[in-house]
């Protein structure tokens, strides 16, 4: 006879368990025999702390910006004078005394 096969049935079955293995597989023996270094990592091996690292006398990026940045802080500096110049001079032009004729205009009496 045939098993049922249908999606409930297969749904319920409950699969074997594989065995586990006792052990993971050991990693592939390094070939000493090779003129070339092991690009692997393996933090089991980690190089001493105490080794000193020589200083090449490169400059650091962190202080310095592109020259984007420099140009673009430049011209927002620019921008932020000449917005600076235009309020003062706006503010110097509308406390000045104002004629009788520019009042009439503007239709403000002074009590």
């Amino acid at each position: 006879m045939f098993a049922p096969r249908s999606v409930r049935y297969l749904a319920s079955k409950v699969p074997p368990k594989a065995p586990s293995p006792a052990q993971p597989p050991p990693p592939p023996a390094a070939s000493t025999t090779s003129a070339l270094p092991s690009l692997d990592f393996d933090p089991a091996q980690r190089p001493e702390q105490t080794e000193r690292t020589e200083r090449t006398g490169a400059k650091s990026s962190k202080d310095s910006l592109s020259s984007i940045e420099r140009r673009r802080r430049y011209l927002g500096r620019v921008s932020l004078g000449v917005l600076a110049i235009a309020l003062g001079v706006q503010v110097l032009y509308l406390g000045r005394d104002w004629e009788a004729d520019e009042l009439a205009n503007k239709k403000i009496v002074w009590f």
